[in-house]
C-alpha cells in the first residue's frame, strides 16, 4: 500500500511539472468566473516572429500595444454601475465625461493572420489634439477588463489644433479574450473596474455567407432640407449601379422631401438604404438649418463629423461585401479602358495575385471639374455628367 501510494505521488509530481511547463511555455493565464468554482484558462497568443509576418489589418503598432497588455479581473461591487443609453439617441455618455460612444462592432480578420480579434467601438471626444484618454475595456460575460487602443481616426495634417470644444472621432479597439468566439456587450471605462457605459456588439459575420458580394458606397450625411437634387441624385446612384455598386448607404441629416421620394424608391429596389445621423447632445441641434449654419461657421467640425459614419458604414458592411467605398455625391470614379470597377480590380489582382492579401485598401486618383469651366449655358439641367467636360490638368498624387 505504501509503495502505491509513492507511485502515486511520483506520477502526481509529474504530472503537476507537466502542467506548469506548458503553462509557461503558452504563457497561460488563470481567470476565475465568479459564477463558477472553475477556473477558466486563457492562452494568451504568442507575437508572430517577423519573419513569418503578413501585413496585419490592425496595424504594426496597435499589435505591439496589444501583445503587451495584461488581464485584469473585475468583481462586483456596490460601487460598480453600469450605465447604458435610455434614450432614443443612438449614443451613450460615460457618465459625466463628455466622451459618447455610437456602437461597437466584432473584427477578426486579425486572426486570419495569427493575430487577435477586436471589438471596435465607434467614439466621440470633445476636447484639444491633447486630450487622448485611456480607456478600459470590460467584458461582462467573462469578468475581465483589459486597456483599449484609442485611435483618432483623423490625420493630424488636415487640422493641426482643435480646440477644447471640438468633437473628434475615434475607434476604440477592444481586444477580445482569448479562444472566445462570440459576445454579446462590452463595456467601457476610463479606470479598471470603475462606472462603465455598455454597449452591444454587433456581429455580422453571418452575411459572409454563403458569398460575400463585390461593392457598398458609403455617402456622409447629406444635409440639403432646401435644396432639390433629386434628379442629380438620380443619375449619381444609375452611375454607380452601372459600374458596379450593389448597395448604396446614404446617411442623412435632412433633405428636401423630392430627395426623400428618390431615396424611398431606391430602397424598395433593395439597392439603397438610408441611415437617419444625429450627433452627440451638444452638437445635436434640432432644426436642420441651424445645422447647416452651425457647419458653415465651423468648416473642420463639420469634416471630422464625417469621418465617424464613414467608419459605421465600413465596420457594418464588411464582412458582406470585398470592398467598401467611401464617397460623395459629387464624386464620380469612373473606369478608364473598361467599363466597371470589377474589371479594373480583377485585372489588376490577375497581375499581382499576391496584393490580395498583403494590401487593406487602393485608393483612387482624382481631378477636379470645376463649375467656372462649365458654363451654365453648357448644363443640361437633368445630367451633370454630360455638362461636366473640362478638367484640371493636374491629377491628385498616388494615395491623396
Amino acid at each position: 500500500l505504501v509503495k502505491c501510494l509513492a507511485l502515486i505521488l511520483i506520477v502526481l509530481s509529474v504530472s503537476l511539472v507537466l502542467i506548469l511547463k506548458e503553462a509557461l511555455d503558452n504563457r497561460v493565464r488563470i481567470v476565475y468566473k465568479e459564477h463558477s468554482a472553475k477556473a477558466t484558462i486563457l492562452k494568451l497568443v504568442k507575437p508572430i516572429s517577423t519573419t513569418n509576418r503578413i501585413q496585419s489589418v490592425v496595424g504594426s503598432s496597435q499589435e505591439t500595444f496589444v501583445n503587451q497588455l495584461q488581464w485584469t479581473k473585475c468583481r462586483w461591487s456596490s460601487g460598480l454601475r453600469i450605465v447604458s443609453s435610455t434614450t432614443r439617441s443612438p449614443w451613450t455618455q460615460m457618465g459625466t465625461k463628455e466622451v459618447y460612444f455610437h456602437s461597437a462592432y466584432w473584427d477578426d480578420r486579425g486572426r486570419a493572420h495569427r493575430t487577435h480579434a477586436f471589438v471596435r467601438v465607434l467614439a466621440y471626444l470633445r476636447g484639444s489634439a491633447a486630450d487622448k484618454p485611456k480607456m478600459q475595456c470590460y467584458y461582462p460575460e467573462w469578468r475581465v477588463s483589459i486597456q483599449a487602443h484609442v485611435q483618432e481616426t483623423w490625420l493630424p495634417m488636415w487640422d493641426q489644433d482643435p480646440d477644447e470644444q471640438t468633437f473628434r472621432s475615434f475607434l476604440v479597439n477592444c481586444r477580445v479574450p482569448p479562444g472566445v468566439t462570440e459576445l454579446q456587450s462590452v463595456s467601457l471605462s476610463t479606470e479598471v473596474c470603475d462606472e462603465m457605459a455598455t454597449l452591444k456588439v454587433v456581429d455580422n459575420r453571418f452575411l459572409a455567407l454563403p458569398k460575400r458580394k463585390k461593392f457598398c458606397l458609403c455617402v456622409k450625411p447629406l444635409l440639403f432640407n432646401m435644396q432639390d437634387i433629386s434628379k442629380q441624385l438620380i443619375e449619381w446612384i444609375e452611375a454607380n449601379r452601372l459600374f458596379g455598386a450593389e448597395k448604396i448607404v446614404f446617411y442623412l441629416y435632412q433633405v428636401h422631401r423630392k430627395v426623400s421620394k428618390v431615396l424611398d424608391h431606391y430602397v424598395r429596389l433593395g439597392v439603397v438604404q438610408v441611415v437617419p445621423w444625429s450627433l452627440p447632445q451638444e452638437l445635436n441641434l434640432l432644426n436642420g438649418r441651424d445645422l447647416k449654419v452651425f457647419f458653415h461657421r465651423k468648416v473642420w467640425q463639420k469634416r471630422r463629423s464625417e469621418v465617424l459614419p464613414y467608419n459605421h458604414c465600413f465596420y457594418q458592411n464588411f464582412n458582406e461585401f470585398e470592398f467598401v467605398l467611401p464617397i460623395d455625391i459629387d464624386e464620380f470614379i469612373f473606369p478608364l479602358a473598361v467599363e466597371s470597377w470589377h474589371e479594373v480590380l480583377s485585372g489588376h489582382l490577375l497581375k499581382h495575385p499576391d496584393e490580395k492579401q498583403l494590401i487593406g485598401s487602393f485608393s483612387v486618383r482624382n481631378a477636379y471639374f470645376f463649375r467656372s469651366w462649365n458654363p451654365k449655358s453648357n448644363l443640361n439641367e437633368d445630367l451633370v455628367i454630360e455638362a461636366f467636360t473640362q478638367r484640371s490638368a493636374n491629377l491628385s498624387q498616388p494615395g491623396f
